[in-house]
């Protein structure tokens, strides 16, 4: 060795307890150099730490401290030289804070050349290292804890890397029979990778122990997350990036084999298999079933081969956020595996064959939210790994073919039929169905607002022969499963018909409308025409003025749906259909002046509306036939309106309290098909809506007056709505 490679050491504090063995390197050729701690002491040692054959440091003792601020890196031709080790029974409650890099090179085939070993019955001590852990040589781990080593706690601020044989894992926890190993925590906040071995182990009876990586874990040749053995239980992994192995050896990317139970796995990323083998499997062939482990996926899986296996496994659950790609089959239990659950975001894609040999293997249709990897520690409930509904969502529609000698039990949303068989899973979507009544309701909204405020401007004799509107409304609902998106935009034009002994208002309407469900997984868009006559002042009744109105129309309408399809590229596909839709309308208004002070009018409106509508049949591609629909509905409403007008100013203000409800009298069920098996849906019978106005009129000239007005509704089903309008009104 150089000087440069000498062991510098300097002691910070009096020895308590019996002296330490620091060997020094007296010359160039010596290789025994490591660091013996056999006392209770507090060290720091600012001087790296090179060392050949040896352990760079080697801990026998209970109660130390140490602060290293340097690198340790081991250079050996003879096993078990570690770069820092906790070697025994005594070594317990010893407190490490390193800055710098943990390296260990195997020469001439050295094996056990871990970073950081915690030996057996090694317990309760803490490591902290701000640098990163490398290894080479077989059996030579970055961080290892085996048997009976309880309560220990590791933080790595950098990465693991391990380019050893066998057994070279990242990040290894193991144990014995009444030797657990339970308790311990390994937080890496960097990545962790391997070649040859898994970049995550737990075996051999560990309990209870938890490893957090904050980056990505990655392996080439083996597990990247590796569970097995009888009575490895209780443990928790949570990765907040990315997991991924290329193993040609038949090793999964997350796998629990030979009886590994009540796990937990929590992946913030994807997991990827880039070989023809399984991304993430429960159990293996002829050991001991594999059961009642959880993981969770917030993004996708991916593999050449299959996506999630269930080998010899029971009554395992896996929640699944993104995608599932698989090259050949995407999930499948075989006939050694039963009562597993696979949950399936509601808009999650599933791409590969589906199968199922075992017996009470569930998939679950669901909109969940997975627990945050940084909200888990060790006393996690299980139960509470996600939170979310057994709900498909109203917008979902799904053609899954499926195999195997069991039908899967399908749960979707109780409301949304879901048809199964041994072949087949269906469904379609039926938020369309579902906001029929609303959408009816929605199209003449803004014509009634226009034709009430003619009421009142016949009522208060400050008519204009001719008026327009021009207009624009955003409805949206963000009820998880019920999702709206709804715009429209139209012009609405009228005329008085000053010929006959009680004036008539000729009215014309054009509107073109969208309306996206769920995540854009139905669309419709709308064209339409609506024309009619406003009668304001048929009669007096109680001191007010009743008004009358008919409006006929109709729509065309183009709709579009995302078909969930296992079978399709890319997990979907997307059909298309068109419908037409005819309207009439008839209501009656009555308008009363209830106070009048200074420049201020108040006036109350109620309305009873009667609408119909009818839909004709129509399909979507060959999946999916709508029968004909008539539907009518009763809209009852009330509006308080107080209008402010200055003497001698051009400006006239006005602001309108208003309550609807709507109920569906008949149509509320629509029949369909899908692939020629009836079935039907119940759509939303009724809603109450909420309205607030304000409005603005100027005079322009003295036949001429122009307006600007904005409305806020909210209703009773979570639909809520803005709009803007402007016209002119006068004598051209």
């Amino acid at each position: 060795m150089t000087n440069l490679k000498k062991l510098k050491l300097f002691v910070a504090s009096t020895l308590l307890s019996s002296t330490a063995v620091y060997a020094d390197c007296p010359d160039d050729e010596a290789t025994n150099c490591g660091i013996n701690i056999t006392g209770n002491q507090t060290i720091d040692i600012d001087s790296s730490i090179d060392v050949e054959d040896v352990k760079g440091i080697d801990i026998n003792s209970s109660s130390n401290t140490l602060t290293i601020d340097g690198n340790i890196t081991v250079n050996s031709s003879v096993d078990r030289a570690f770069g820092l080790n906790f070697n025994s029974l005594n070594a317990t409650n010893n407190v490490i804070n390193m800055t710098g890099d943990i390296t260990t090179i195997s020469t001439g085939g050295a094996t056990g050349m871990h970073g950081i070993r915690i030996g057996p019955a090694s317990s309760s001590n803490t490591v902290n290292v701000t640098g990163n852990v490398s290894t080479t040589g077989g059996n030579s781990s970055g961080i290892l804890i085996i048997e009976g080593g309880d309560n220990n706690n590791v933080t790595l601020f950098g990465n693991i890397n391990t380019s050893g044989g066998s057994n070279s894992n990242g990040v290894r926890i193991t144990g014995q029979t009444n030797n657990f190993g339970i308790n311990n925590t390994i937080t890496v906040n960097g990545d962790v990778s391997s070649v040859y071995s898994h970049a995550i182990a737990i075996t051999g009876y560990a309990h209870d122990s938890y490893i957090v990586v904050n980056g990505n874990v990655q392996s080439t040749n083996s597990a990247a997350i590796h569970i097995s053995q009888t009575d490895t239980v209780n443990n928790i992994v949570t990765v907040n990036g990315n997991v991924s192995t290329s193993a040609t050896s038949g090793n999964p990317t997350i796998a629990f084999n030979s009886g590994a139970s009540d796990n937990l796995v929590v992946i913030d990323g994807n997991v990827t298999q880039f070989a023809n083998v399984p991304a993430i499997k429960f159990g293996a062939n002829g050991t001991d079933t594999s059961h009642d482990n959880t993981v969770s996926v917030s993004g996708n899986i991916t593999s050449a081969g299959t996506g999630i296996r269930f080998n010899n496994s029971d009554n395992n659950e896996i929640f699944v956020s993104g995608n599932i790609e698989a090259g050949s089959s995407a999930i499948y239990a075989d006939s050694n595996s039963d009562n597993n659950t696979v949950y399936l975001d509601r808009n999650s894609r599933i791409e590969g064959a589906i199968r199922n040999d075992g017996t009470g293997n569930t998939l679950l249709f669901t909109g969940w939210t997975p627990i945050e990897p940084d909200e888990i520690d060790g006393d996690v409930d299980f139960d509470e790994v996600v939170t979310g509904e057994s709900q498909y969502g109203l917008a979902t529609s799904a053609n899954y073919t499926v195999s195997g000698t069991t039908p899967w039990v399908v749960q979707a949303n109780v409301e949304q039929p879901v048809l199964t068989g041994n072949t087949y899973i269906k469904s379609m979507g039926v938020a369309n169905i579902d906001d029929e009544g609303n959408r009816l309701y929605l199209r003449t909204t803004k014509i009634n607002q226009n034709l009430t405020e003619r009421t009142r401007a016949y009522a208060h004799n400050e008519v204009e022969p001719y008026w327009m509107s021009v207009y624009t409304t955003k409805s949206k609902r963000d009820e998880d499963f019920k999702e709206i998106h709804q715009n429209a935009r139209g012009i609405t034009i009228g005329g008085q018909l000053s010929q006959f002994n009680k004036p008539i208002d000729l009215v014309f309407n054009l509107e073109n409308s969208d309306a996206s469900y769920g995540l854009s997984e139905q669309h419709i868009e709308s064209n339409s025409v609506m024309a009619g006559a406003l009668i304001p002042q048929i009669a007096n009744l109680f001191d007010g003025d009743l008004s009358a109105k008919v409006l006929v129309g109709m729509s065309d309408n183009d709709t579009r749906r995302t078909v969930l399809n296992n079978l399709a590229d890319g997990g979907s596909e997307k059909v298309t259909g068109d419908y037409d839709s005819t309207y009439v309308v008839v209501g009656a208004e009555w308008l009363k002046t209830v106070l009048t002070k200074g420049n201020t009018n108040n006036d109350m409106v109620l309305g009873l509306d009667f609408s119909q509508e009818y839909l004709d049949s129509y399909s979507e591609s060959k999946y999916y036939h709508l029968d004909s629909r008539d539907i009518s509905q009763v809209t009852a409403r009330a509006e308080y309106g107080m209008t402010y007008h200055e003497k001698d100013s051009p400006f006239t203000a006005n602001t309108r309290f208003g309550i609807a409800h709507r109920k569906m009298v008949s149509g509320e069920k629509q029949d369909y098909q899908i692939d020629g098996i009836s079935t039907s849906f119940k759509g939303d019978e009724e809603n109450t809506y909420f309205n607030m106005g304000v409005g603005l009129d100027y005079q322009l000239t003295n036949g001429i007056k122009a307006y600007v007005a904005g409305n806020f509704m909210d209703s009773s089903d979570e639909i809520h709505s803005v709009s803007g309008s402007f016209g002119v009104m006068g004598s051209f």
